[in-house]
């Protein structure tokens, strides 16, 4: 390794920008080498410099932070900035929903939703806080932790197939009562609630989000025992 070339190895998701993995996940075939110039950011000079062993036992290491599932966070400090996750997802306005299904479902425009999903924090009080209104795009969310960004995305997934199995379900009573009050009057409004509702959670109920966010396209590498 070259002389005074300092290394800082990652220890969980959180020390890995989004930004990052947005650039790791287009290239194909990646290698131990990608994997080192992408999070660690050394240059292919320094790289070379390195032993096999090292440089197999780093790469390694990065891809195994991902095999751990990332928990929802909902306060976290970036650039000074504390951000806050939506308080209550039951107060999404249509256009907030609009915008996160729009964009969670793609790595490259994630920091799009995570604009929607997480804002700085205007006030607080013990566990409560309130967040700024959404105004459009934030600049820089492509650089918050990446593990905090994961943790958000499986969260609202687990939360988007909830509600398709409850939609049905609520859909069904409603049906059932609107059939015994009005004596069979037409449930078409019924219907089309339900194909609006579905359709901006289809995209995200065909996305399947743990093997995107989990598998990295580089297998570890095996050390050969001494």
């Amino acid at each position: 390794m070259l002389m005074n070339t300092e290394i800082t190895i990652p220890e969980n998701l959180n020390e890995i920008s989004l930004w990052d993995y947005q650039q790791f996940i287009k290239i194909e075939n990646p290698t131990p080498v990608d994997v080192l110039k992408t999070f660690l950011h050394l240059s292919e000079r320094v790289i070379k410099s390195m032993k096999k062993v090292q440089v197999d036992s780093i790469s390694n290491h990065i891809i195994n932070l991902f095999e751990k599932q990332q928990p929802l966070t909902s306060k976290f400090k970036h650039k000074g900035i504390e951000y806050g996750f939506i308080p209550s997802l039951d107060d999404i306005s249509w256009f907030e929903n609009e915008e996160v299904t729009a964009h969670i479902n793609d790595w490259q425009t994630m920091h799009l939703a995570m604009s929607v999903l997480y804002r700085p924090i205007t006030n607080r009080k013990k566990t409560k806080y309130l967040i700024e209104d959404y105004n459009g795009v934030q600049k820089g969310m492509e650089l918050m932790p990446l593990g905090i960004a994961m943790g958000a995305v499986v969260f609202f997934y687990r939360l988007t197939n909830d509600v398709l199995n409850y939609i049905p379900k609520y859909l069904a009573e409603k049906v059932k009562d609107r059939v015994l009050d009005k004596n069979g009057v037409d449930t078409t409004k019924y219907t089309l609630l339900a194909v609006e509702t579905l359709e901006g959670l289809k995209r995200l109920e065909n996305y399947d989000y743990t093997s995107a966010i989990f598998t990295l396209p580089l297998k570890p590498t095996k050390q050969k025992k001494k």
